[in-house]
C-alpha cells in the first residue's frame, strides 16, 4: 500500500490537472504535447512520480508539463521539492523541435511558417524540426 502524497505534492497535482482540463486538453494530448507518457502526466496528476510510486517528479517532466500548460516552473518544482533548474537554450531547443517532429506532416509546414516569422533562423528550425523547406 502506498502512501498518499505530500500536501505540496497534492497541490501540483491539482495545478496540473486544473490547468490542462481549463485548456480542455486530455491527459493523451499534455503527454504528446510534453514528450512524455499518459502514465507519467497520470502519475503527477496523482501526486506520484513518473514510474508511478511515491515520490517527485523529475525535474524533465516538470519542465515540459510546464512549457505545454503555460504554468511557471518554478512553483512547480517548489511543490515537488526540488531546485528549480532553468533548462539552457540548447535543451528549450531539443524540446521544440521534438515537439515538432510529433506534429502531423502537414502542420509541421505551418508551425516552421510561425516560428520562422516570430525571429527565429528558419533553415535551423526546418533542420532541426526535420522539416523539409517548401
Amino acid at each position: 500500500m502506498t502512501s498518499p502524497p505530500s500536501p505540496q505534492l497534492a497541490e501540483l497535482a491539482q495545478i496540473v490537472r486544473t490547468a490542462r482540463e481549463q485548456r480542455s486538453l486530455t491527459q493523451e494530448a499534455l503527454a504528446a504535447a510534453a514528450n512524455v507518457s499518459t502514465a507519467t502526466v497520470r502519475n503527477v496528476e496523482a501526486g506520484k512520480r513518473a514510474d508511478g510510486k511515491t515520490g517527485r517528479p523529475t525535474a524533465a517532466v516538470l519542465h515540459s508539463i510546464a512549457r505545454v500548460l503555460h504554468l511557471a516552473p518554478e512553483r512547480m518544482f517548489a511543490l515537488a521539492g526540488r531546485p528549480y533548474t532553468p533548462l539552457n537554450p540548447a535543451e528549450s531547443q531539443q524540446q521544440i523541435a521534438d515537439s515538432i517532429r510529433r506534429l502531423p506532416a502537414h502542420l509541421r509546414g505551418a508551425v516552421v511558417a510561425v516560428v520562422t516569422a516570430l525571429g527565429e533562423d528558419s533553415a535551423a528550425v526546418e533542420d532541426s524540426a526535420g522539416v523539409d523547406a517548401a
